[in-house]
């Protein structure tokens, strides 16, 4: 069978194809084969018409285009036959679940409808992406065939997101008592015989499976289910609405807090008959890829609705930092260039940006036209995201272009609230921008110097194990749910303290009340959490008051004394003696018990670096909203190390920097920046820093000589 030929679109600016995916039928032949083959018709169509088409959303896979489909000639002309077009396995899969017995349905499909090997066609056709999303009658997201038991899953998901829905759990801001009733009230129609039944349970495994699908990653999907007037998500047999989903996990989400409540207000003796809840609730997928991504897309239809939609910056942000180590919500794309090209859709005023999408450019030009895109409208704050080590492909990127394929660490400006006052190092200063002739690796940035790097610390959580490198962040072992680890965080605070007393000494500009209130600012980067909301503020005296519960702690555990290694191994050989007891006496009715013990065996004798229960490792417990808050921006420090400058000021700064940099504040920059000096007037950048004292443009109001920088 032939190959398919497209033929050119008369208008690629304003035309798409359409595929009407035909019926079901069999013929004598056909009859009884396991696989019926697909077939469709593609015909064009033009945007600016009234037309009824539903827009698929689905994963290209990894595989290639191997599987077969047949085009038939749309005019019904037998002389043209039948020709056939490959595409992806994932395509077909998708394809065959939306076939109908006996009537066609019309498709948008990116495979099909835009000629993959005809990048001038792409070029023009993927800007009109968002109109096509826009206009669908409705979108079908397909997360692929049934597995790990996901259509029994979506039936319990589909029934707690209408009760959900209908408690109002996602309506409006509530409080969160409010929320509590909603949730209760939801579940209490769910326990219902008519619904779930008074026995129900939400397969954790399932979810896991479900939440972890590829499509939860795509980069294209936010703003194919952003825009779009309906979407239905379709996983085997099964379907179940956006709305009802996002109601559903965020009822999974109560359900799972509701269980640990109950959990922790047992008897010590009862949760051990119950260590399954346990596992259950360690295992719960509660802030997973899919929750994060239906937040995104629907803060950004509330964004669109009252302001118009964001800015460039503020989308790159929110689809390429990594917010911390345990929240690690990446996009991916099969061509990296998508990377930006899949989110200019979602960007208000885009067209003044003048960035339009051109598959032939090298992906570092394609960085580097965003870069300036950006720098010229006066967004210094691009200089944010510019960190360190590049990945393979960016390595020759100037400084001063982010990489958008690597990790991106969460900026010491980012992510605070409306209400919140910023950063503002430079002041009311506007940006100065310019150029350097032909010389594409740079640009002229206007600015005012502050300090030589003169003392440098060790990297934050830099200990063997623990990489730095942003593309290694794990779960680490610097805080539990019962407090910080006194060895990672001792070493830390101290070293802070040690060039706070150093600036001291030595002499600083800045006040000694301002180097007593930057000891507990800075550990943080002056940042904790809003009352019941999940943005940032500045650090409030409630910061101070952890930080002091810290140092206390540090200073108490100086003076403790730590068990010796006879005393360990003590302890073992009881734990032994007693567990050998136990599978003599008690047998398999305790088998609960007896994991439970050769669990904690297995974490005494294989793991003896975590403390014990009674460990004076651990600073305090951190059940409090304060020291939540304050754990939680103190690993956002991760992999930042202080320094001091020769007048005196000390901060936090990038790993990569090193003696002999300079510290400058960008005219229009939120942070300061740090600066390797290349000879003949050009710098590196090297990262963003935080320096207490000039964060507010107190600097500025005392210097007002600028100095242009150079960025290679």
């Amino acid at each position: 069978m032939k190959d398919y030929t497209y033929s050119p679109l008369k208008d690629p600016k304003a035309q798409i194809r359409l595929v009407r995916l035909l019926p079901l039928t069999t013929t004598p032949e056909q009859h009884g084969s396991h696989q019926l083959e697909l077939r469709c018709t593609l015909k064009s169509a033009c945007l600016r018409d009234n037309l009824e088409y539903t827009a698929l959303s689905y994963t290209w896979g990894t595989q290639g285009r191997t599987s077969r489909l047949i085009v038939k000639d749309c005019k019904g002309d037998p002389a043209n036959g039948e020709t056939a077009i490959l595409i992806t396995p994932s395509l077909e899969a998708a394809l065959l679940n939306f076939r109908q017995p006996t009537k066609c349905i019309t498709l948008w499909i990116d495979q099909l409808c835009i000629n993959q090997d005809d990048i001038s066609e792409k070029d023009l056709q993927v800007p009109l992406m968002r109109t096509i999303y826009e206009k669908a009658r409705d979108v079908l997201v397909w997360l692929g065939p049934t597995t790990d038991g996901s259509d029994h899953l979506l039936k319990i998901l589909n029934e707690a997101g209408k009760q959900a829905s209908q408690a109002g759990l996602l309506n409006g801001d509530k409080s969160k008592s409010e929320l509590a009733r909603a949730f209760e009230m939801s579940l209490s129609e769910l326990l219902k015989p008519g619904s779930l039944g008074p026995r129900f349970t939400i397969p954790t495994e399932s979810l896991r499976s479900f939440v972890a699908r590829p499509w939860w990653t795509r980069v294209w999907v936010v703003q194919e289910i952003s825009v779009a007037s309906s979407v239905t998500f379709v996983c085997g047999h099964q379907r179940i609405t956006y709305d009802h989903l996002r109601n559903a996990l965020q009822f999974y989400a109560f359900y799972i807090l509701n269980k640990a409540e109950k959990f922790q207000a047992r008897h010590l003796i009862a949760k051990l008959f119950t260590i399954r809840t346990l596992l259950v609730l360690q295992k719960a997928p509660c802030d997973s890829a899919a929750t994060q991504m239906l937040s995104s897309s629907y803060k950004y239809k509330c964004q669109k609705e009252h302001t118009g939609g964001h800015g460039f910056l503020r989308i790159l942000e929110l689809s390429h930092v990594v917010k911390d180590s345990n929240h690690r919500l990446r996009l991916q794309a099969t061509n990296d260039r998508d990377k930006i090209y899949g989110l200019l859709g979602l960007v208000k005023n885009a067209d003044e940006l003048g960035i339009q999408p051109q598959y032939e450019k090298e992906l570092p030009a394609v960085f580097i036209e965003v870069a300036r895109a950006l720098l010229k409208t006066g967004q210094v704050d691009l200089l944010w995201f510019c960190q360190f080590p590049k990945s393979e492909g960016c390595l020759k990127l100037p400084s001063w272009v982010p990489d958008w394929t690597g990790y991106i660490q969460a900026p010491y400006g980012s992510n605070f609230s409306s209400t919140s006052s910023p950063f503002a190092a430079s002041g009311g200063a506007q940006a100065r921008i310019g150029h350097i002739g032909n010389e594409e690796g740079c640009i002229n940035l206007q600015g005012v110097f502050v300090g030589d790097v003169d003392v440098l610390g060790r990297v934050w959580e830099d200990r063997p194990g623990s990489g730095t490198h942003r593309g290694e962040l794990k779960k680490s072992r610097l805080f539990s749910r019962r407090g910080f680890h006194m060895k990672i965080v001792s070493p830390f605070i101290q070293e802070l303290n040690l060039f706070f007393d150093d600036a001291l000494s030595k002499g600083t500009a800045l006040d000694p009340s301002v180097i007593e209130e930057a000891r507990w600012r800075t550990p943080i980067g002056d940042k904790e959490w809003e009352d019941e909301v999940a943005s940032a503020r500045r650090a409030t005296n409630q910061s101070r008051e952890v930080h002091l519960e810290v140092c206390r702690r540090i200073e108490v555990q100086k003076s403790t004394a730590v068990p010796s290694k006879k005393q360990t191994q003590k302890r073992r050989f009881v734990l032994l003696r007693v567990l050998w007891f136990l599978l003599r006496f008690l047998g398999y009715l305790f088998w609960v018990l007896l994991r439970f013990l050769f669990k904690r065996l297995y974490r005494l004798v294989v793991m003896p670096q975590v403390p014990s229960e009674k460990d004076n490792s651990f600073v305090f417990p951190i059940d409090t909203g304060a020291g939540v808050s304050y754990m939680n921006f103190m690993q956002q420090m991760y992999g930042r190390r202080p320094f001091r400058t020769r007048n005196g000021y000390v901060g936090l700064g990038p790993a990569a920097m090193t003696e002999g940099d300079i510290v400058c504040i960008i005219l229009g920059a939120q942070v300061p920046y740090v600066l390797r000096p290349q000879g003949k007037g050009r710098y590196q950048l090297t990262g963003e820093a935080y320096i207490h004292g000039i964060m507010d443009g107190e600097f500025m109001d005392k210097n007002t000589l600028t100095v242009e920088f150079t960025l290679c």
